[in-house]
């Protein structure tokens, strides 16, 4: 069986860009979850204008949950911001690790700023050995 190659290509059209500090000036918060929105952030949205005019979709991505929905649509369409879709509810993490962030590459995932107690290292072969011995089979 082949795996399919899923490696992007010119038809991907789709740009995700965030909402709160990226469209708008910061007023929302994880930690003050204010429904309201900021000003929008004149340069940014030209960004996004020329996204559009190079033939890409704007996707506002928000953490915002999905109760905000109509408030940004109101927001995007009063302040003359293009778009295609608007997606609320991204996972909140202290990382994010993809295929398209520089942490990828790193030698560990562990953020930097980590100053917790204890990591606990657990090799692959402990995991394997582990899952081996919760579902009754024998390695490999």
């Amino acid at each position: 069986m082949s795996n399919p190659d899923y490696r992007l290509n010119e038809d991907m059209l789709w740009i995700a860009v965030d909402l709160d500090n990226t469209l708008a000036e910061g007023i929302w918060t994880p930690v003050n979850p204010t429904p309201e929105i900021g000003p929008p952030i004149k340069a940014n949205v030209n960004k996004c204008w020329q996204l559009v005019y190079a033939g890409f979709k704007i996707v506002i991505h928000t953490s915002r949950g999905w109760t905000d929905y109509e408030r940004i649509e109101k927001w995007a369409i009063k302040n003359s911001i293009p778009f295609s879709l608007i997606v609320c509810g991204k996972l909140l993490a202290r990382a994010y690790i993809d295929d398209r962030n520089l942490d990828v590459n790193r030698f560990s995932w562990i953020p930097e700023d980590y100053s917790g107690q204890r990591i606990q290292r657990i090799s692959i072969a402990a995991v394997a050995e582990r899952r081996n011995t919760e579902t009754g089979s024998k390695a490999d």
